[in-house]
């Protein structure tokens, strides 16, 4: 017993910390450029343009919070998992992984081409799956309905930070608005809905379940890698691509969603 509690203290204690260290890093983040006022100014008007699909999304989890009779602590700190936990971990973690890619790439061109499909995927998606499970560590009652919950706001999240980032890195003010609806554009099919799939198929496996089939709990593991590489490989310069990945990713989180909701509302895993 005394053990459980210095493990449940310790998941705390991680959790505390890993958010602290977000917070810090995101807001010195904001202030590395040296933005004017006017920039500044600029920028936080931008940057209430991500409204547009977090208001959607908000409206959905109060929906499916209240569907599920969640917590309102769970829901408070999944946001701070995706906001402060997965953002700088990723960051950290796409930098390492692709100083390895520039020893084994050779051609710089090639690099530039294929760097980010290389990288992203099997950097920021189990990130963004650790930080959710930290999550259900620190509730572990939660039915698995809440868990897909907990997966979806870690990756919006992360979503909000990683465009909050592109809106500090534009090049000039100008750019500020079309740099926020390119990210807008692609919201819908974003980092939100891959995270949930790979999460729940991540921790499926984990727990041995068998709820489904293990090919399916495999399926859901690799898909959103998959797709998140060829998203970010030169293949989305072909027209239409983006909207085929797109329409591929949203019918397999329908599918997924679908599944889970048919459970009953106790089934843990």
């Amino acid at each position: 017993m005394k053990q459980i509690t210095q493990q449940k203290w310790l998941r705390y204690g991680l959790f505390i910390a890993l958010v602290l260290n977000g917070i810090e890093l995101e807001l010195l983040g904001l202030t590395a450029n040296n933005l004017s006022f006017k920039e500044a100014f600029a920028l936080i008007l931008t940057i209430s343009l991500l409204g547009i699909y977090l208001t959607p999304f908000a409206a959905a989890i109060f929906y499916l919070s209240k569907k599920f009779h969640m917590n309102l602590n769970v829901i408070i700190v999944s946001c701070l998992s995706g906001l402060y936990i997965s953002g700088f971990l990723a960051s950290c973690g796409n930098h390492l992984v692709g100083q390895f890619w520039s020893y084994i790439i050779p051609s710089k061109d090639a690099l530039k081409l294929w760097g980010d499909a290389l990288t992203a995927p099997i950097v920021e998606e189990p990130i963004k799956a650790s930080s959710a499970i930290l999550v259900i560590t620190l509730f572990p009652r939660l039915t698995l309905k809440e868990k897909l919950v907990v997966a979806l706001l870690s990756g919006m999240g992360f979503q909000l930070t990683e465009d909050i980032r592109y809106l500090i890195q534009a090049k000039s003010i100008d750019s500020l608005v079309p740099t926020a609806i390119e990210r807008i554009s692609t919201a819908v099919t974003s980092h939100w809905v891959h995270t949930a799939i790979f999460t729940i198929g991540a921790y499926l496996l984990l727990k041995g379940s068998n709820l489904f089939s293990k090919q399916q709990q495999i399926f859901w593991l690799l898909s959103p890698l998959v797709l998140h590489f060829i998203w970010n490989s030169p293949v989305t310069s072909i027209p239409g691509m983006t909207v085929l990945l797109g329409t591929l990713i949203l019918l397999i989180f329908g599918d997924l969603f679908q599944k889970i909701n048919t459970l009953d509302d106790d089934v843990l895993f």
